[in-house]
């Protein structure tokens, strides 16, 4: 005698043990990257960085750089636009030497590769400028690419051995 009791949910069991075994370990070797040690940044430089305050909202020209932020941000547009768009004010903002705006327009390009080369851009913009130096931390603390942040590091702590002399 054959019995039919309770013979469904072995299979789909097992077939959702085994997807989810698979995506568990697919996670964790995507998340095993070779690592690249980073040099550190100085830290009377990054002491001097974690003074500075982002807030757009206390100068005219700050509400003026978050009304474009804002209006590059909104609406119903792909990704891709978006980030042209907000690309558009943070390379506007390290035109006018607004590093504040710039810090938060390219914290919100999707694409990493895009605000990697922002950060990069606004580091150089700042990079002979000794009172500007410490945005460059920003920068350097929003990279994805950790080999450039090394190279990016390696040039701030030169470059602020200059500024100290």
């Amino acid at each position: 005698m054959i019995d039919n009791r309770a013979t469904g949910w072995k299979v789909p069991l097992l077939f959702c043990a085994g997807i989810i075994a698979v995506s568990a370990l697919s996670v964790f070797l995507r998340g095993i990257k070779p690592g690249v040690e980073v040099a550190p940044v100085p830290d009377d430089l990054l002491a001097k960085a974690r003074t500075i305050v982002i807030d757009l909202e206390a100068t005219p020209q700050g509400r003026m750089w978050k009304e474009r932020i804002y209006r590059a941000s909104g609406g119903f547009s792909s990704r891709q636009s978006k980030d042209d768009s907000m690309i558009q004010v943070a390379e506007s903002a390290i035109e006018f030497k607004a590093f504040d705006a710039a810090c938060a327009a390219t914290t919100l390009v999707y694409d990493n590769q895009r605000r990697d080369a922002i950060f990069f851009k606004m580091s150089q913009a700042v990079h002979d400028d000794c009172e500007n130096l410490p945005w460059a931390v920003f920068a350097s603390k929003g990279l994805e690419d950790n080999a450039l942040r090394d190279t990016l590091n390696k040039d701030l702590a030169q470059q602020w051995d200059k500024c100290k002399k």
